[in-house]
């Protein structure tokens, strides 16, 4: 109906439906699990008539409120790249509309964690005349889901030293002649090792350990 001083129109013949309610949270809200690299990938079902989404995040075993860390658009994933490796993190997705009212409630939360970074091993240490026809390496690395590979040469440079031992799941390795190709008794050898995993492999661990087997 429209009106002006000289009265008032007809009731016009198409109206339209109207709706005024609350927007639904998304549902299916999922959290990658030691999949990515330094990151977390969110994923949600849509929700109709939301303009976009807001997405919160609270640390496993933190007292509080969720934080909000970002607004999404018109899609149903967001990546969030500013986590740690070491802690795990709840998410939370709420629907966003400008036309209707605003924010929904929380959906339900999901738990999500990145892979561990590469990390240089540390503190590599080898047997000098301590064991015979042996050296035993030894080295420091704390990052879950990491091999090892251990090389050794002659002289103190790694970047000629031969790779003598791949996937290594332990902090350390003997060596001996029957354990690899080329070892001899009575040689000084230096050793360095490189940590791997999903996210790629680590430089050499420096400086060197110098290791020498004892002759019977």
């Amino acid at each position: 109906v429209s009106e002006n001083d000289c009265g008032s129109s007809a009731v016009s013949g198409d109206g339209q439906v109207g709706w005024v309610g609350a927007l639904p949270p998304p549902t299916n809200v999922l959290a990658s699990d030691s999949e990515y690299c330094g990151s977390i990938v969110i994923t949600w079902d849509e929700v109709n008539d939301s303009s976009g989404y807001n997405i919160y995040r609270k640390l496993v075993g933190e007292d509080g409120d969720p934080a909000y860390i970002a607004f999404v658009g018109s899609t149903t994933t967001y990546v969030d790249t500013t986590v740690e490796a070491s802690n795990q993190y709840y998410y939370w997705v709420k629907s966003v509309s400008n036309m209707m009212c605003g924010e929904s409630d929380f959906s339900s939360s999901d738990i999500g964690q990145s892979l561990p970074s590469v990390e240089i091993p540390s503190n590599i240490a080898a047997t000098y005349n301590l064991q015979c026809e042996q050296i035993t390496i030894t080295w420091e690395h704390e990052a879950e889901l990491t091999t090892f590979n251990l090389y050794r040469n002659t002289v103190d440079n790694y970047s000629a030293a031969d790779l003598i031992e791949t996937g290594i799941v332990v902090t350390q390795f003997v060596d001996s002649a029957t354990a690899t190709d080329g070892f001899e008794n009575g040689v000084p050898y230096f050793y360095w090792v490189k940590s791997l995993n999903d996210c790629g492999e680590s430089g050499f661990s420096l400086p060197g350990a110098l290791g020498f087997a004892a002759v019977s």
